[in-house]
């Protein structure tokens, strides 16, 4: 299985990396520039050849999106051959310091992998490991649903995307959903033949083992272009972070979010190139395109890291709009004065666009909705000071050099900017965890559910620069302490300092148990965390023993039979997991106005339909054939699926052996395949 694993990650590699690249290095002369771009190129690519399939009724797979990927990058050769006349001057000669940029994306990807191997792949019960919480019903069903339905278009999305499926959905309708992983997803499926939990986890490594530190990369090294000190720094800093991206794929899964918030660093660093100086118009053009592309893809991913990314370039905004009103003002007494007025007009037109935004009627079912708060006022406070955002752990030695790149911007105040990108984040998440149902929190934190764990998130991302220069700062100091001491310079008294800051830093940040009996250590607990998680026995609806009874059913039941389920016994992933043709697919929408009325009767009369007209009915109009039964943890179900009401489904909980109208197939224990009787319909 590990070898499938292995195989599901070359082959997402590939797929995300190989059209894009081609694409980009087109028109950029840098390799380094074209790899991190490549993901956000080719993402929006296969969005919309999935959307523009789905408008022609073509079925899409892994085949003929492919073969559209390779038109596009084909077209886009042949036209730059016409233009350019030479095929070795296709690509644009290597920059200047392409290679030395290289090493340093390298060490960021390096530092990526070893982590993402410790912290994710090492907590998984086996490749195919899933963790079976709410959220991921949806996403592991959807996945399921595109390759089983060929629809891949983000604007018409369901788990009964399948001919079959959209006749007997109980809760019918489909609609736009962020579904860029999902489609990412269905790709390795499609082109691997793996196992869908084994595809999930593969995806979620590459995400994290390398786009994520590739994204940052690029976003420090626009930061930062002529330091290339801090640049290397940043990779120590890339994993360091639990609230990202560790707390989103081992304590609380949110793979959309994680893709989106993946890319956010890489189409941050676009905006900020457009809008930096000593830039060439064809330049700024690129940039500009990039971002565009950017956008596009954090739509299709997530939209709230729009709103993320808006957070980190507020304060950019507002520093660029004074230096460009300070740059131009002709009159050297009036040059503050007007730097500050540009500066609180840039200000002043955001804060009405944000409020806006907050009324509009397409995001009132996101910014209306609200989550409770998760800690008092006070322990808030001091949570951010220590690092310790929603699902995280206190992580003191990091919020000290954190703190110590807020002094050293204090100090460059080219760089004060940054620290104000961090501090308002860090009062978005104070208000969303500490705040009640207020107007205040939904309109600060809205855009992300009011939810402390995506904010945090994004949070933790905006301090990934902040600890880099903490690092530099702390080596200078002690670089200028040796050169005090000893009267020497030179590039050994340069390297001793980098080795007395950042191994220290390495060891109390990374595995702090080596030196404080684990007082401090984030990363056992999420390990801990996500080894818990991960382990279906104890933790989840559907455990191994359910999976083998499924594959009994698979081999009695054809594909073409529905069987009714009850999807709060752990069934509801037997559709994603392991592709049975299930009724209740979804988590929840029972007992509201949605759901049909055939399947109110079958799950609330089930039990009785020989003697219930309206249930016989029901059960003809879905042509339903088999019930499905597994073992079922009331308790644990409600902690899964929060809406689980016993009295709802009646209808199935009271089927036994010798209730009328019903056969047994198969059993083992209390698991049960009943055939419905078709002679007493």
């Amino acid at each position: 299985m590990w070898s499938d694993f292995v195989l599901a990650v070359l082959v997402g590699v590939a797929l995300l990396y190989l059209p894009g690249f081609l694409l980009v290095r087109l028109v950029a002369s840098s390799n380094v520039t074209s790899f991190v771009y490549a993901p956000v190129v080719s993402l929006t690519m296969y969005c919309a050849m999935g959307a523009f399939n789905y408008s022609l009724g073509i079925h899409s797979s892994v085949v003929s999106i492919g073969v559209l990927a390779l038109g596009v990058v084909v077209g886009a050769y042949a036209v730059a051959l016409g233009i350019r006349r030479s095929v070795k001057s296709l690509w644009r000669p290597a920059c200047d310091g392409d290679l030395g940029s290289m090493a340093r994306c390298s060490l960021y990807i390096g530092v990526g992998v070893v982590a993402a191997s410790l912290l994710f792949v090492l907590p998984l019960d086996g490749p195919a490991s899933l963790v079976q919480t709410y959220d991921n019903v949806h996403h592991f069903g959807l996945v399921r649903s595109f390759v089983d339905s060929g629809d891949w278009s983000l604007l018409h999305t369901s788990l009964y995307l399948d001919e079959a499926g959209r006749a007997v959905n109980p809760l019918p309708g489909a609609g736009y959903y962020p579904a860029a992983w999902h489609v990412l997803c269905a790709m390795v499926v499609g082109a691997s033949s793996v196992d869908l939990p084994v595809v999930v986890n593969s995806v979620n490594f590459i995400l994290v083992a390398i786009a994520f530190p590739s994204a940052v990369f690029m976003l420090v090294k626009t930061l930062f272009p002529d330091n290339a000190r801090v640049v290397v720094l940043g990779a120590v800093c890339v994993a360091a972070f639990g609230a990202f991206p560790w707390v989103l794929v081992d304590v609380w899964p949110l793979y959309p979010n994680t893709l989106s918030l993946t890319m956010m660093p890489s189409v941050i660093a676009c905006f900020i190139r457009v809008c930096s100086d000593n830039v060439t118009c064809r330049r700024r053009v690129l940039y500009g395109s990039g971002f565009v592309v950017g956008l596009l893809c954090l739509t299709f991913s997530q939209p709230n890291s729009i709103f993320s990314m808006a957070v980190f370039l507020i304060p950019f905004c507002i520093y660029r709009a004074s230096c460009i009103a300070y740059q131009r003002c002709p009159r050297d007494g009036k040059k503050a004065v007007r730097a500050f007025v540009v500066g609180a007009a840039t200000l002043l037109a955001i804060c009405v666009i944000w409020l806006l935004l907050t009324a509009a009627p397409f995001l009132q079912a996101v910014v209306g909705y609200y989550w409770p708060p998760i800690t008092s006022g006070v322990q808030g406070a001091f949570d951010v000071l220590k690092l310790l955002f929603a699902g995280s752990v206190s992580q003191p030695v990091l919020a000290v050099f954190v703190f110590l790149g807020i002094a050293y911007a204090c100090i460059q105040r080219r760089y004060l900017w940054i620290a104000c990108s961090y501090a308002l984040s860090c009062l978005i998440y104070y208000v969303a965890s500490t705040f009640g149902d207020t107007w205040i929190k939904h309109v600060m934190s809205g855009f992300w559910y009011t939810d402390p764990y995506r904010i945090g998130a994004f949070a933790s991302i905006f301090a990934i620069p902040l600890a880099a220069m903490g690092l530099y700062f702390a080596m200078k100091v002690v670089e200028r302490i040796l050169e005090s001491a000893y009267q020497r310079k030179g590039s050994f008294w340069k390297l001793v300092p980098a080795i007395a800051v950042v191994v220290p830093f390495a060891v109390f940040v990374y595995a702090p148990n080596a030196v404080t009996a684990g007082r401090w250590d984030a990363f056992r607990g999420f390990i801990e965390t996500a080894a818990s998680l991960n382990d279906n026995a104890a933790t989840g609806l559907y455990d191994s023993r359910e999976k083998a009874f499924v594959e009994e059913v698979k081999q009695v039941v054809s594909d073409d039979e529905l069987i009714v389920n009850h999807p709060y016994d752990g069934s509801l992933f037997a559709y994603s997991v392991s592709d049975l043709n299930i009724y209740y697919r979804y988590i929840a929408g029972y007992g509201f106005p949605g759901e049909t009325p055939k399947s109110v009767s079958i799950r609330e009369g089930l039990a009785g339909w020989p003697n219930c007209q309206k249930t016989k009915e029901a059960l003809r109009s879905v042509d339903a054939r088999y019930v499905l039964l597994l073992d079922i943890d009331r308790k644990r179900a409600k902690d899964v699926a929060l809406s689980y009401d016993e009295g709802a489904w009646i209808g199935l909980e009271t089927i036994t052996d010798e209730t009328a109208g019903f056969e047994v197939v198969l059993r083992d224990g209390d698991m049960r395949l009943y055939r419905i009787l078709d002679e007493m319909a």
